[in-house]
């Protein structure tokens, strides 16, 4: 703990440093100041090295600068028992010397007192801070009433339960009378009032009087208040550490009279024992910090793990004795009150016991819907009340994980509008946690909806008590500080390759997304790896290789993955399954007639190419496999890539398929005899003695040498090896470079993964030279390896490098074993995660656990019940215990049950398992091998093959070339992962595992192009999500929108609450439907023809008596259709059939809409209209029977269509409400 240097103005009794004795806390006392004279012999007694009289006549360069500085102005001129002349006297303005002294100094901290009604002086508050910043009846026998009874009529004061501030003049003349007590306060009274525990201070010693420490104690700040805000305070300015601060807390939980009695013998007593263990070894410890510390805030003293000489020497002791968590385990125990040896329970009122919750727990995970109550649990709202206590305490579990984790990992994934996102958490300990943040309903999908959805969930995680049924609203309580913690330790992000999860991760790092508004800056400013799920890129190894290949993709497409295919209709079809089965079997004795049509085709070459690929797909499956886990081990990933290409070079380019046992040998062997079989009524015949020739097999064997270097093309891409999981392969245990503390010394330490270490340096710590974290990883990793061959090499990675990080904690080890960085990477490899598909997982156990009643449940439900279903069951114990503190909590006061359950004890029967079919249906014969059985021997004999270095047999050799079976598709397919890969090599950049100066000099501008289109693109794309919310968004119109128009309106629809909501908004209702601005309809669809033609030129509004009335309905506003420049011509027959419809455009004409009485006019307008490109501005209206003369005319329209030519909606304004 380092020493704080304390300096102070106005001392008084100087309680600061009294605070900081009280703490344990070392300290200088540089100077005090003040000018009375009973104050200075109280300073003289705490010995500061330099005592002020005036701070007037002191001098800046006088005063020494100092950590801590306290100061407490005069406050008479500002208090309400003062003359309140504020800053206008001498006495008020004091506080300037202060400040002149903190802008000179400038303290590390600072501490100033003074009566709130200093507020009130606005021009000389603000001055500081400027330099600075740089009642009902009640009964007084029974509730304490203080009244500072010395005082003037006018300035005396009351206070009912509470002190008021105790001024250094009431103090002194004891002023202060207490209802309850029935007299005066004394000054041990006022002194405790302050904080102070009785006989603090020898006041009769240092010969002062009763008034001159009375009005020391009104003059001085508040003991407990300083007590409380010095530990945060030493914290945030590095005086102290974590560690310390929580055991100082401790400290501040202590009566001021638990110390004042022991504070003189806390030394006199051992702390000192022993004791032995299972096997007989004895350790040494602390007695006290074990009987009265939680496990947390032990150190190896209170684990007594001191098992050797070196760490039994008397400066480790002396720093344990001295320590302010064994300063505060002495005073828990001697605190009388306190039973410092376990917890205190809470009172779990009225709770359902653990078996209850552990029912419904279960009952939930099994698809059990809650709205019939649960049996043996209770009825529906019980139900929905435990179901809430159980996701709260899951919500409790997380929120502590997330408040003690070094670095996050979000995985997200969105399917069926549902937006799923878990968490992977590390503490500087490597230790993870793994948890769900929730699960939104998200709609649109767009980028900008998902980030908004994630802000919200984390939101709602953090919120205590969010939604809780039946519950007061004013229970929730967000916590903003671990909203903020989470959102600054959000480092790295996990989705899968589509764009708009992609694009919300750009959201959220862009501090110019929209999405930014929400707190001010980026969602997550420290996110900077986006991760896109690898066992999604490792099937694009398997399906993009064979589709640049027709005859690859065409037997793909026929036998296996086409909704046609032969394998999906056996797979989906069960008549068609028993009848393949029936053929199989009868197959095994003769010849067998078949209609299956895909068979026409069948011949030795697709059969022998389907086996190899056959071979391929499962190479490739079993790296997808490895990806398609719930965790994966990112110090494995490089060595599964690795061994993945390995395997494809040894079976097809050194040509082992041939031999190796697989798919290719069984085919051959299945080939080496004729099989027959018909087909539509012809015979057919595949295979014999010459069936597979060289030939055949040649062209095969090349097809798949293209499709392997098109799949290497794609691992390339897809896992690039200067990606951050990759660098993280140097923490796998079996290739930990083995050297002896010899070679390391005469050699150095082995560069083999110097790359690795140099990009985590640069990504994770933001360090040039990575020899620091080399030292480090290499100190550490002895540790970790010695402890992987103890377990006898079964030990996880994680496993090892944790107990390296927990072997060298303590303070002395750890200066021997550095770690300061490592740690920080290690935290960063426990939490990334390569892959979503513990979520792909989640989202199908919901599935099929919540079914489609999941549509029907509110959010806040839904996102419980899949909190629970995907939870991890290992914690339910935990969660079950804390979800009994929620309800006491929340639900104490819940009637309890009076009577015991009349079926409690009764033994329910179970339906016995309908056994039915033939029992020896399924029966593995010894001859026969199931497909899973194969696949685990073909595997074996390919590692063993493998392993063993075996040559390939030469006679099976075949002459094949990729370049045989090369096309153009193959040479796109290069092309495009060569861009992708550019893309990720630009990505690295961002995120810093990659330094500039690493790209070719002609590739910087791609590069600062490719971040600018970044941006760009993330503002266009928001800027589109936009418009299109704001077409589809059901905004009613503004109030000022829809003042004081004029309506037509039906008297049929008239009714008084209509005309009271017309007159509420200033409407007048006209008769003439030329000048009218609103239309009200009962039904919008049966709009009379005359009325929409009039609406659509005036851009009237369109609305309903139920809008108007109460806010539901549509309400639509038109665009007005005489916007642009229009001549009209109405033909004669138009006239005479929609005379109306006449008479409304001749009520319409004006400087932009003219009418054209004679067809010679129209002829000649439309002419110079058609000349001006605008043949639109020259239209006709005609009946059914003129359509023959206007019939090659433009814009020529019946009345119906000329009401749809001018309709255009204008979507801003219109709204569908209810």
């Amino acid at each position: 703990m380092r020493e704080v240097h304390v300096g102070s103005d106005f001392s008084g009794l100087d309680t600061a440093v009294w605070a900081l004795r009280y703490l344990g806390i070392p300290f200088t006392h540089r100077f005090a100041c003040d000018s009375d004279s009973a104050s200075q012999k109280v300073l003289a007694h705490l010995s500061p090295q330099k005592i002020f009289t005036d701070i007037r006549s002191r001098s800046l360069a006088e005063a020494e600068t100092v950590d801590l500085y306290t100061f407490g102005p005069p406050c008479q001129s500002y208090s309400k028992s003062g003359k309140r002349a504020r800053d206008h006297c001498e006495l008020g303005q004091l506080a300037l010397y202060s400040v002149a002294y903190v802008v000179r100094h400038k303290p590390k901290m600072l501490i100033m007192e003074q009566v709130p009604d200093i507020t009130d002086s606005e021009d000389f508050m603000q001055l500081i801070l400027a330099e600075l910043q740089g009642a009902g009846g009640l009964n007084p026998f029974s509730s304490p009433v203080v009244i500072a009874s010395g005082a003037s009529k006018s300035r005396c004061n009351k206070m009912v339960g509470m002190i008021m501030t105790i001024t250094k003049t009431e103090a002194a003349r004891g002023g202060y009378w207490c209802t309850t007590k029935g007299g005066f306060l004394d000054l041990d009274e006022m002194a405790r009032l302050q904080g102070f525990w009785t006989g603090f201070l020898p006041w009769t010693e240092l010969h002062l009087s009763e008034a001159q420490f009375g009005g020391l104690i009104g003059n001085a700040m508040s003991l407990n208040i300083l007590m409380h805000l010095l530990p945060p305070l030493l914290l945030s300015s590095g005086y102290i550490t974590q560690s310390e601060f929580q055991a100082l807390k401790v400290i501040n939980q202590l009566s001021s009279e638990a110390v004042r009695k022991h504070m003189d013998s806390l030394g006199s007593e051992s702390w000192l024992a022993s004791q032995q263990d299972d096997v007989g070894v004895f350790t040494v410890g602390c007695a006290v910090c074990s009987h009265a510390l939680p496990n947390c805030d032990l150190d190896i003293w209170g684990r007594f793990e001191v098992k050797t000489l070196e760490g039994f020497k008397p400066y480790r002791m002396q720093a344990h004795a001295q320590s302010s968590a064994h300063v505060a385990a002495v005073l828990r125990l001697l605190e009388g009150s306190l039973q410092v040896s376990q917890k205190q329970p809470l009172r779990l009122e009225g709770a359902p016991d653990a078996e209850a919750f552990r029912t419904l727990l279960a009952y939930i995970r099994k698809g059990g819907a809650l709205r019939n109550g649960v049996e043996g649990v209770g009825h529906f709202q019980k139900s929905r009340r435990m179901c809430f206590a159980l996701a709260e305490a899951l919500r409790r579990l997380y929120r502590s994980w997330l408040a003690e984790a070094e670095t996050i990992n979000l995985l997200r994934d969105e399917r069926h509008s549902r937006l799923l996102v878990r968490f992977q958490c590390a503490t500087l300990g490597a230790k993870r946690f793994i948890g769900v943040v929730g699960q939104g309903k998200v709609h649109p999908g767009t980028a900008t909806r998902i980030t908004e959805v994630t802000v919200d969930l984390l939101r709602n995680l953090c919120t205590k008590n969010h939604g809780a049924p039946n519950a007061d609203p004013s229970v929730a309580e967000l916590d903003s500080e671990l909203l903020q913690h989470i959102r600054h330790h959000i480092h790295s992000l996990t989705v899968d390759a589509a764009e708009n999860e992609v694009a919300s991760g750009f959201n959220m790092q862009s501090g110019k997304s929209s999405t930014a508004t929400i707190f001010g800056e980026a969602v997550a400013p420290s996110l900077r790896t986006i991760v896109r799920d690898k066992a999604h890129g490792s099937r694009r190894i398997l399906e993009r290789p064979w589709a640049a290949d027709v005859y690859l993709s065409t037997i793909a497409g026929v036998l296996v993955s086409e909704s046609g295919s032969l394998a999906q209709r056996i797979q989906t079809s069960d008549p068609l399954r028993v009848i393949y089965e029936q053929c199989c079997k009868a197959s095994t004795s003769k010849a067998v007639s078949t209609n299956f049509s895909h068979l026409r085709t069948l011949d030795e070459e697709m059969l022998l190419q389907a086996a190899l690929l056959a071979d391929a797909c499962d190479e490739c499956l079993i790296l997808i496999r490895f990806f398609d886990q719930s965790t994966v081990d990112n110090a494995q990933i490089a060595s599964a890539i690795s061994d993945f290409l390995s395997r494809l070079a040894f079976l097809f380019k050194e040509q082992h398929i041939w031999t190796t046992s697989g798919y290719t040998l069984a085919t051959l062997s299945f080939l080496e005899s004729p099989t027959h079989f018909v087909v539509d009524g012809v015979v057919r015949c595949i295979g014999g003695p010459n069936g597979v020739s060289k030939e055949i097999r040649s062209q095969c064997l090349s097809r798949m040498l293209a499709w392997a270097n098109l799949a290497e093309e794609v691992v390339r891409a897809e896992h690039p090896s200067f990606e951050l999981v990759q660098c993280f392969s140097i923490f796998d245990m079996p290739n930990f470079p083995k050297q002896t503390a010899s070679e390391i010394q005469k050699q150095g330490c082995s560069q083999r993964f110097d790359e690795q270490l140099t990009r985590l340096a640069w990504s994770l710590l933001d360090m040039e030279d990575m020899s620091q974290l080399k030292d480090e990883y290499f100190d550490l990793g002895q540790i970790a390896y010695a402890h992987w061959l103890a377990s006898g090499k079964t030990a996880s990675n994680l496993e090892c490098w944790q107990v390296a990080l927990g072997k060298t904690s303590s303070t002395a080890a750890r200066m021997r074993h550095p770690a300061e960085h490592l740690q920080i990477a290690l935290a960063h490899y426990a939490t990334i995660s390569a892959t979503d598909s513990v979520i792909e997982r989640n989202f199908s156990k919901v599935k099929d656990v919540l079914r489609e009643n999941r549509l029907q449940c509110e959010a806040l439900v839904e996102n419980e019940l899949v909190m629970l279903a995907v939870s991890d069951p290992s914690h339910d114990q935990e969660v079950i215990s804390i979800s009994r503190t929620v309800w006491s909590e929340l639900y104490a006061d819940s009637r309890k049950r009076c009577k015991p359950r009349f079926d409690k004890g009764v033994t329910r029967q179970k339906l016995a398992r309908q056994l039915g079919g033939d029992d020896d249906a399924g029966a593995m014969t010894p001859e026969k091998v199931t497909e899973t059985e194969f696949k685990k021997r073909r595997r074996h004999a390919v590692s063993a093959a493998l392993l063993q270095g075996e040559t390939a047999d030469a006679s099976m050799k075949v002459a094949a070339c990729p370049s045989n079976a090369w096309t153009d598709a193959h040479d796109k397919e290069m092309q495009f992962n060569a861009k992708k890969q550019l893309k990720r090599v630009f990505e690295c950049l961002r995120s810093g595992t990659i330094q500039i100066h690493e790209l070719p000099a002609e590739l910087a501008p791609e590069a600062i192009q490719f971040f600018e289109n970044q941006t760009s693109l993330m503002e266009k794309r928001e800027k589109a999500e936009q418009r299109v919310a704001q077409r589809v968004c059901q905004r009613a119109p503004r109030p000022e929108e829809l003042e004081g128009l004029k309506v037509f309106v039906d008297d049929a629809l008239r009714t008084r609450e209509l005309d009271r909501a017309m007159d509420a908004k200033n409407w007048d209702t006209v008769m003439d439907i030329a000048s009218a601005q609103v239309f009200m309809l009962s039904d919008l669809s049966k709009m009379p023809l005359v009325h929409s033609i009039a609406a659509g030129l005036t851009g009237a509004w369109l609305t309903t008596p139920g809008f108007v009335i109460a806010g539901k309905g549509p309400c639509l506003k038109l665009k007005r259709g005489l916007r642009t420049d229009r001549k009209v011509h109405c033909a004669l027959k138009f006239r005479a059939e929609y005379p109306e419809v006449f008479q409304l455009l001749q009520r319409l004409q004006c400087r932009t809409f003219k009418l054209l009485e004679t067809l010679e006019e129209f002829a000649v307008a439309k002419q110079l209209a058609c000349d001006r490109k605008a043949p639109a501005g020259t239209i006709a209206l005609v009946h059914a029977s003129e359509r023959v003369v206007f019939q090659d005319i433009a814009h020529a329209f019946e009345a119906e269509t000329f009401r749809d030519f001018i309709y255009t909606m204008d979507t801003e304004k219109s709204s569908c409400q209810g």
